[in-house]
């Protein structure tokens, strides 16, 4: 009785939308305001309501794995810019480099989009980082407990995914009894317990070490060692408590998590798969490594770091053809006006860096894998605006430095150690779309020790 009677009553919210977006559309067409006037100068996916009916569901209904190819298509049919308007939400959609250095240089128009709205029950008011080991706290992402946030974090992604897209799933209420919604705060609960399981653990660390020094022997101790991220909030939270308190610092610590714990990942398992599949890369890479290090095991030192150019250049042209982060959005709070069009306030601005990186014009055969796009001078100021794996602009990645050091560490790392093979070739590589790229399947790989750090 109770089902029969929620389905009722979702039939009836759903109804009752459709029907207000119905007289929406309509109003529009033959009613529009100043704002539609100028959507309407644009080039549109959803122009006359039978458009709007079939793009709206047919964009609900498509698979994550399909959702790159959607836009893709798009962008060949519409161009560099094009409108849709999906449930009453007005869309543009940006790939010229032109357009995106006004919008993503831009101070004034940095206002997220809704479907950042959607996260808040997940990561509330933190802040976006790239940064994995900085909580100071050993996760062991492969075992127990932090193997359930890895999967709940997965699930959670999946789901927020399916609500940006599925128009009817908008409504918090609609979307809490959906099986997504389900999922999503199902996985919500195994990433706040993690999240102050791993407070509470360094809470009691910082109690410890301090009972068991003296005060001088702390000074001491303090500017020897480095100090953790979440050791900093939490002592920063004891001694001002009222400028950050402990919901503050569960928020940077579930921001921190999502924004750096799979983006890293994601980005070391293209660069070690895409490594395997170009060999004579790899060569060259090593290469770079042998006349770096020469037979030496050493440790890596920053100078060495910066000596590794070609290396950098094939992280890069990694991340132009998959970057981790599949899509930006901005919310228009005033009018804007780009190089051709002016964009009227409330409109939803949609950045899809899979998309641009792929642009013909400024990737010559864009799916060859070729890191020398990145040794040209002339390409500097070209892909200033349009290489955007790590956004640009005020809004960009604050953590993408360390992110650069990181994935140079860890590869050159491997390469003087180990040689290896991806068994498949790039179309054994399948991606779907979610808050970032995820990989549905992926070819194997063959991993050697070599004696040598230089391989002929």
């Amino acid at each position: 009785m109770l089902e029969f009677y929620i389905l009722n009553v979702l039939w009836f919210v759903i109804s009752a939308a459709i029907s207000c977006i119905v007289i929406s559309v309509c109003r529009n067409n033959y009613f529009p305001t100043e704002e539609q006037k100028l959507l309407d100068k644009l080039p549109s996916m959803t122009k006359g309501f039978w458009n709007f009916i079939k793009i709206s569901f047919e964009l609900g209904l498509t698979k994550p794995s399909g959702l790159m190819s959607f836009f893709l298509n798009a962008e060949k049919k519409y161009g560099r810019i094009y409108h849709f308007n999906l449930m009453g939400r007005s869309y543009v959609a940006i790939s010229d480099p032109k357009d995106l250095k006004i919008v993503l240089s831009s101070t004034q128009h940095i206002s997220k989009g809704p479907e950042y709205n959607m996260m808040r029950p997940w990561v509330h008011d933190g802040l976006f980082l790239s940064i994995e080991t900085i909580m100071g706290v050993n996760m062991n992402s492969q075992e127990g407990q932090s193997q359930n946030y890895v999967k709940a974090s997965k699930n959670a992604s999946k789901a927020l995914c399916e609500r940006i897209f599925k128009f009817w799933l908008w409504k918090d209420f609609i979307f809490k009894l959906s099986k997504s919604g389900k999922m999503f705060y199902a996985s919500l609960d195994v990433l706040h317990r993690f999240r102050e399981d791993m407070i509470k653990k360094k809470r009691i660390a910082i109690s410890e070490k301090k009972n068991n020094k003296t005060s001088e022997e702390n000074i001491t101790i303090e500017k020897s060692k480095k100090v953790s991220f979440l050791e900093l909030l939490i002592r920063f939270s004891d001694e001002y408590p009222n400028q950050m308190n402990d919901n503050d610092i569960k928020e940077e610590v579930d921001s921190i998590l999502f924004g750096g714990f799979d983006t890293t990942s994601i980005n070391l398992t293209v660069v070690l798969l895409l490594l395997g599949i170009y060999q004579d890369i790899q060569k060259l890479v090593r290469d770079e490594l042998y006349n770096i290090f020469g037979d030496s095991d050493r440790d890596a030192t920053m100078e060495d770091i910066n000596n590794m150019k070609y290396l950098e250049r094939v992280i890069k042209e990694c991340l132009r053809i998959y970057p981790s982060i599949p899509q930006i959005t901005r919310q228009l709070n005033d009018d804007l006006q780009l190089s051709n069009y002016v964009i009227p306030r409330n409109t939803v601005l949609i950045i899809l860096p899979y998309v641009i990186h792929r642009n013909e014009e400024l990737y010559p055969n864009p799916e060859k894998f070729d890191p020398e796009r990145f040794l040209d001078e002339e390409n500097k100021s070209k892909f200033l605006f349009s290489y955007i794996p790590f956004s640009a602009g005020p809004r960009n990645c604050i953590g993408q430095k360390f992110a650069m050091l990181q994935i140079k560490i860890i590869i050159s790392t491997v390469l003087r150690r180990l040689k290896f093979k991806t068994l498949g070739t790039r179309d054994d590589i399948k991606i779907s779309t979610e808050l970032l790229i995820k990989f549905d399947s992926l070819p194997e790989m063959e991993f050697s020790m070599i004696e040598s750090n230089y391989i002929i």
